[in-house]
């Protein structure tokens, strides 16, 4: 099902930093897992592989919503050190509660394959299978996803929306995401300047959930959020 041999290296990637991850910090005596620096540099490197894809078939233009912009050399750095990364991490930042990252996924994939109806429906498919399996268990707390999982998929995500030249699109369609990351970037600066939070916890799920918000209210407000994103997103394209 999978297209090709590089979906099955940027899987076993995401497989394995998100394994070492969940290692370090819930087996061995290390609770902070990989360092940010490792982390980063690793999606550096792995995104090398998609930028490269993507150039060989779109050159340097890429696209953003309905406009079609040349970013001549810009392109590269752009994209590896920051697009690529930046798709990993803000997915792995939206997990953290039951069903989040899951169900935000499969509202993701069904916008791509309703904004662009050339995508691969077989795969995503088998994609969203997978998903619901998923969530079937991790509603009973029988099984999470973990960075094992949310490094795998944001990968995955990231690798497939790059190579299709519809990464600079992403940027609106995975709202959510982008939400969780600016939170904890906004957070992280204010902190450095005033020396005090902006927010009790980041991603912004976690302060929702200290002001009495229940996960399934949050996640319901994100869902719906998200399928705005996508109809708005329609009606530009």
């Amino acid at each position: 099902i999978l297209p090709n041999i590089y979906y099955q290296i940027i899987i076993i990637c995401g497989l394995l930093i998100g394994f070492i991850d969940d290692y370090l910090k819930n087996i061995s005596m290390k609770k902070t897992g990989l360092q940010e620096n490792v982390l980063y540099y690793s999606t550096v490197i792995i995104g090398i592989l998609p930028t490269i894809q993507c150039y060989l078939k779109y050159g340097t233009h890429i696209k953003l919503v309905c406009y079609d912009i040349n970013l001549s050399i810009l392109y590269w750095p752009i994209t590896i050190f920051f697009l690529f990364p930046a798709i990993v991490h803000s997915i792995n930042l939206t997990d953290g509660m039951d069903g989040e990252l899951g169900i935000n996924t499969i509202i993701n994939i069904f916008g791509l394959l309703y904004l662009f109806p050339y995508m691969n429906y077989k795969f995503f498919g088998s994609f969203i299978a997978i998903l619901c399996t998923f969530l079937l268990f991790n509603i009973h707390g029988l099984i999470f996803m973990a960075g094992v999982g949310s490094y795998t998929l944001g990968m995955l995500l990231g690798h497939i929306l790059i190579t299709h030249n519809l990464a600079y699109t992403s940027m609106f369609l995975l709202f959510i995401p982008a939400v969780s990351s600016t939170s904890v970037i906004i957070q992280r600066i204010w902190l450095r300047i005033f020396k005090r939070r902006i927010f009790p916890f980041t991603p912004i799920h976690h302060s929702f959930i200290m002001y009495y918000f229940s996960e399934q209210l949050i996640n319901t407000i994100y869902s719906i959020s998200s399928i705005i994103v996508i109809i708005i997103l329609k009606s530009i394209l």
